[in-house]
């Protein structure tokens, strides 16, 4: 897979950069589904996508950039690699301990 490819499945898939946390890393935007999973590209609270804390990345400017072009995405579901999910912009109500 390559930054800027489209897969024709499930409505569309764009393969998008993500860089920042680590090199080479990789978010899938599901356009016609509304779902953006991210891994550990960006993370994901109350205020939307957000860059990682700076001791997790590899590049720290790059991951602001990512997490601000992520969050511009038109996305209903939004899928970190930790923690939760972020669903029509609204975290879970319970959250489950840990």
């Amino acid at each position: 897979l390559e930054p800027g490819e489209t897969i024709d499945m499930c409505g569309g898939l764009e393969v998008l950069d993500a860089p920042g946390h680590a090199p080479g890393s990789l978010a899938f935007h599901f356009t016609g589904a509304g779902f953006l999973c991210f891994g550990d590209a960006a993370q994901v609270d109350e205020r939307g996508v957000t860059a990682p804390p700076e001791r997790y990345c590899a590049d720290p400017a790059a991951a602001a950039e990512t997490a601000g072009r992520l969050a511009g995405l038109s996305a209903r579901c939004l899928a970190p690699g930790h923690g939760y999910p972020l669903v029509n912009g609204q975290l879970p109500r319970r959250l489950p301990r840990h």
